[in-house]
């Protein structure tokens, strides 16, 4: 970590942007600097009589003596300096506490089995925003057609947070899956049953698919149940990975409850 004497050396620009990365470090790895070092790095920015008065006031949280206070402190430190200098702000999970039950190790996810289909997704956020979603339900493989983009585009890697590597994902027609998978296939499209509303079973396949034309005939073919998203508002639809993170719920809600349905694995 930079000494604050360093710190208040480096070129006024360079010095800006240091201070927003190591406040993001900060965040990032829950390590708070001792209280001399905060001390100092509030009086480097306070000093800066060129920043707005919010951003130099925000630096006076740091003299705070709570460390429970530091990631809000920082955390709006950080945002109000990355506005002044016109950085964008990152795409960031939700960290939860450290140390509360959702940091701690996870038993198997109920949809361990469960697989996802995508069809002719074509935007990158989109592919990634899924991927990010299905590895946060635990989902453990996730099946792409041939014209999905590449996951190694920038943009997925980007929008998947580093799931990417959390989840097995391959390309394979829509011919491939009908050949090979066991399992009950979903269909998420407009005019099914309610999603909330089905029992579903252990095993199975959530199919989406284009966000301008959904599920093509042949994979809607292959469902045994098409399911939709009850709406209540003035919009009709939702983005392709609202609607996925909001099935799969559906979907680990159901198992949650009790057993899958009779007949089905």
């Amino acid at each position: 970590m930079i000494t604050i004497r360093k710190l208040a050396k480096l070129p006024v620009a360079t010095r800006r942007r240091k201070i927003v990365r190591l406040l993001e470090s900060f965040e990032r790895d829950r390590q708070w600097p001792d209280s001399t070092y905060r001390e100092g790095l509030a009086g480097v920015l306070e000093a800066d009589v060129e920043l707005p008065p919010a951003v130099r006031d925000a630096a006076a949280g740091l003299r705070g003596d709570s460390q429970a206070d530091m990631p809000r402190v920082a955390n709006d430190l950080r945002h109000r300096l990355m506005q002044y200098l016109g950085l964008a702000p990152g795409e960031w999970d939700l960290l939860p506490p450290a140390g509360s039950a959702a940091t701690q190790a996870r038993p198997v996810s109920p949809l361990a089995h469960v697989e996802l289909y995508l069809e002719s997704i074509r935007s990158p956020f989109n592919l990634g925003s899924i991927i990010r979603t299905a590895a946060a339900f635990g989902i453990e493989r996730i099946g792409i057609s041939d014209d999905c983009p590449s996951v190694d585009h920038p943009r997925v890697q980007r929008s998947a947070m580093g799931a990417v590597d959390l989840v097995q994902i391959c390309r394979r027609p829509l011919e491939a899956l009908a050949e090979t998978s066991d399992a009950s296939c979903f269909a998420l499209e407009f005019g099914g049953r309610p999603c909330f509303e089905l029992v579903y079973p252990r095993r199975g396949v959530l199919m989406l698919g284009s966000e301008e034309l959904g599920l093509s005939p042949n994979a809607l073919a292959l469902a045994r149940e098409t399911i939709s998203i009850a709406t209540s508002g003035r919009k009709a639809s939702l983005n392709v990975g609202v609607a996925c993170g909001i099935a799969l719920a559906a979907w680990q809600d159901s198992l949650a409850k009790g057993q899958p349905q009779p007949g089905w694995p």
